[in-house]
C-alpha cells in the first residue's frame, strides 16, 4: 500500500494499493520519486508466480505518474525465480534478500528508473540491476530510453532518429516504427516505398479543382507518370464523372512545366510504353523525369466543366534511389460518394514494409488562406478488400506519441492522422467531414524511409 504526507508527517493520505497481487506474499518494498514528485517507482518481492512454495519469489515493479494517486499495472522484473533456500541461513532466517534493495529514481516520464535487488539465480545471493519503466506515451524518446545506452543516446550518429546503432541499414526511427531492436542487426524490417497514389473526388472550378502535390526525395531524378481520369470511371458504376479532364504539372516555384488535355495529343508513344495509358482518349497523362523537389499537379475540367475524377501518380522506376517522400491531394470533401478518396500502392519488395503516415487536413488550410476549409475531418484506412484497418477523428486521440515522433503531427488538433506499417499491397484512405460537414480538405501520405 502507498500513503504520503505533505505536512512533515502530521497527517497521512488514505492508503492506496500499489500491488495488484491477488493475495499471495508481497514483501521488502523500495520506493523512489522523480524530482517533481510525480513519477513514483516501487519495487518489491512477490510470490504470485510461486504456487504454494513460500520459498520462491520474483521482483516486481509498480509506477505512478500522478504522485501516487493512481498506479500502473505491475511489471515482473526478474527473468528467473529466486529460491530463498539458496540464500545463507542463520538460525531460522534466510539472509541477504532484504539487503541491497533500492531504486535510482527516474528523472522524467520517459527515463527509466534503475532498481537494485538481490536474488539467487546463480546459486547464492547476488545483487542485480536493470533499467525499467512504463512510458506514458509510446514515442521515440521512450524507445531510446528502453533500447539504447546513455552513451548511444548522447551520440546522434548512434542514438538519434537518423542514427543506426547496429549498422543494419535501417535508422533508429525506422527501427522504432517497425518495432525492431536497434542493437540487433538480425532484428530488422527493411522499409519499402510508395509506388502509386491516386485520389478521387468531385472536381469543381476555382478553388474546388483537384490539386495533387508530390515530393521526390533522394540523390537522383525519378521518372513518373501522372494521369487525370474521368470518363472511364463510369465503367465502375460512378455517375456524374468528369467527361474531359485536363492536367497540369508545376514545379515548386509554381512554374508550369508540363500540361496535357487528351493524352494521345502529346507523348503518346512514351505514355504507351509505360503500359499505363488511360483507356479513354479524353483523359490526360504526363510522363516526366523529375529532379528531387516538390511538384504540384492540377486536374480540372475542360471549359470549366465539373464532375468526379481521379488524379494519379505512378513511380516508373521502383529500384531507383529517389522515391516519393510525400504525395498529397487537395479538393472539395462532400458526403457519401463525394468524399475525398486516396489510394496508395506499396511496392512488392520481399520481407519489407512501408512506414506510412496518412493525414487528413482541414482547419489548417483555412489558416493558410484557403476559404471554405473542412473544419473537422475524419480519416479511414482500408486494405484492398475494403476492410477497415484504422480510423481517426482527432489525431491526438490515438497514436499521439508515434505520430509526433515522426515530426508529422497536424498543426490543428481537429485534424486526423494514422500511422501504419504496411506490407506490399493496395490501400485506400477516405476523408469525410465529421457529422457530414463539407469543405476543402487535404489527404496526404508520407513515406518514412
Amino acid at each position: 500500500m502507498f500513503t504520503k504526507s505533505t505536512n512533515a508527517g502530521a497527517t497521512w493520505s488514505a492508503p492506496i494499493a500499489v500491488s495488484d497481487n491477488p493475495g499471495t506474499g508481497v514483501f521488502n518494498p523500495a520506493i523512489s520519486a522523480s524530482p517533481d514528485g510525480q513519477t513514483l517507482t516501487v519495487s518489491f518481492y512477490d510470490q504470485r508466480d510461486s504456487g504454494d512454495n513460500t520459498l520462491l519469489c520474483n521482483l516486481y515493479l509498480a509506477q505512478s505518474f500522478s504522485g501516487g494517486a493512481t498506479w500502473q499495472p505491475n511489471i515482473r522484473l526478474t527473468s528467473e525465480t529466486t529460491d530463498a533456500s539458496l540464500a545463507p541461513l542463520s538460525g531460522d532466517y534466510y539472509h541477504m534478500l532484504g539487503d541491497y534493495l533500492g531504486i535510482a529514481p527516474t528523472t522524467g516520464p520517459n527515463i527509466p528508473a534503475v532498481p537494485v535487488w538481490v536474488d539467487t539465480r546463480t546459486g547464492n545471493s547476488d545483487p542485480f540491476i536493470t533499467r525499467v519503466g512504463i512510458a506514458p506515451n509510446v514515442n521515440f524518446t521512450s524507445f531510446q530510453a528502453s533500447r539504447l545506452s546513455l552513451a548511444q543516446i548522447n551520440d546522434p550518429q548512434l542514438g538519434g532518429p537518423t542514427g543506426d546503432a547496429d549498422a543494419d541499414g535501417e535508422d533508429n526511427l525506422s527501427e522504432f516504427l517497425s518495432a525492431t531492436e536497434p542493437n540487433d542487426p538480425a532484428s530488422v524490417v527493411h522499409t519499402s516505398r510508395q509506388l502509386n497514389i491516386s485520389t478521387r473526388e468531385m472536381v469543381g472550378t476555382g478553388q474546388d479543382v483537384l490539386i495533387g502535390g508530390l515530393i521526390v526525395s533522394g540523390p537522383t531524378a525519378k521518372q513518373v507518370i501522372l494521369r487525370a481520369i474521368g470518363p472511364s470511371l463510369a465503367a465502375f458504376g460512378l455517375t456524374g464523372v468528369l467527361e474531359d479532364p485536363t492536367l497540369e504539372l508545376h514545379d515548386s516555384t509554381g512554374a508550369l512545366i508540363f500540361s496535357n488535355d487528351d493524352w494521345r495529343k502529346t507523348q503518346e508513344s512514351a505514355i504507351e510504353a509505360t503500359g499505363l495509358q488511360p483507356s479513354d482518349d479524353h483523359e490526360a497523362a504526363i510522363v516526366a523525369t523529375l529532379e528531387p523537389g516538390a511538384y504540384t499537379a492540377i486536374l480540372q475540367g475542360k471549359n470549366n466543366t465539373t464532375g468526379t475524377a481521379l488524379v494519379e501518380a505512378y513511380d516508373l522506376d521502383a529500384t531507383a534511389e529517389a522515391q516519393f517522400a510525400n504525395i498529397s491531394t487537395r479538393g472539395l470533401v462532400g458526403t457519401d460518394d463525394a468524399a475525398l478518396i486516396g489510394g496508395l500502392i506499396i511496392s512488392m519488395e520481399a520481407s519489407a514494409q512501408a512506414n506510412i503516415v496518412v493525414r487528413a487536413l482541414g482547419p489548417s488550410l483555412g489558416a493558410a488562406g484557403v476559404t471554405g476549409a473542412l473544419q473537422d475531418p475524419t480519416l479511414e484506412l482500408h486494405d484492398s478488400n475494403g476492410s477497415l484497418l484504422a480510423l481517426n477523428d482527432n489525431w491526438r486521440d490515438t497514436q499521439q506519441g508515434i505520430i509526433a515522433s515522426t515530426g508529422l503531427e497536424p498543426s490543428d488538433d481537429r485534424e486526423a492522422a494514422i500511422f501504419a506499417a504496411l506490407p506490399a499491397g493496395a490501400y485506400t484512405a477516405v476523408v469525410h467531414g465529421k457529422d457530414e460537414t463539407t469543405g476543402i480538405g487535404l489527404v496526404e501520405a508520407y513515406n518514412i524511409p
